[in-house]
């Protein structure tokens, strides 16, 4: 057996001498728990950051040179620094973009889960709340 450090479990590809390649690593919040039930979409409500076993790992499988993007809900802020309380060093700065925030979902937004799904067609409610295509009302489709 080997003493020498396991490499990163990464896909590399190689990249042609004169061109630039831009990775990018797109990291979720981490779950909510405290929406009751409800369709959150773009509320600002908190996240459950206490799994610190998942933190560690993504510490140790993201990059540590990386710009940061975030958008401008808590959650992710709150995802962000827990995966540095994990072992990834802090960037110097974090991007904030309201374009990153969740989907708008419109007059869904608030509503409760099950009784949006219950008054869905079935073929629908089995899926997410909406086909990709579908708009919100009031707000956007996921494809926008």
């Amino acid at each position: 057996m080997s003493n020498a450090p396991a490499k990163p479990f990464l896909v590399q590809h190689a990249i042609p001498a004169g061109v630039t390649s831009t990775r990018w690593w797109w990291v979720r919040h981490a779950p909510v728990r405290t929406d009751g039930g409800n369709i959150y979409g773009q509320f600002d409500i908190d996240c459950d950051c206490s799994d610190s076993v998942v933190f560690a790992g993504v510490a140790k499988f993201l990059p540590r040179d990386a710009v940061w993007f975030s958008s401008n809900l808590k959650r992710t802020h709150q995802t962000a620094a827990a995966i540095w309380a994990a072992g990834l060093p802090k960037p110097d700065q974090m991007h904030q973009d309201k374009a990153f925030a969740e989907q708008d979902l419109g007059e869904w937004q608030g509503m409760n889960r099950a009784a949006l799904s219950a008054a869905r067609p079935p073929s629908i409610a089995s899926h997410w709340l909406a086909p990709a295509h579908e708009r919100a009302p009031g707000g956007e489709s996921c494809n926008e």
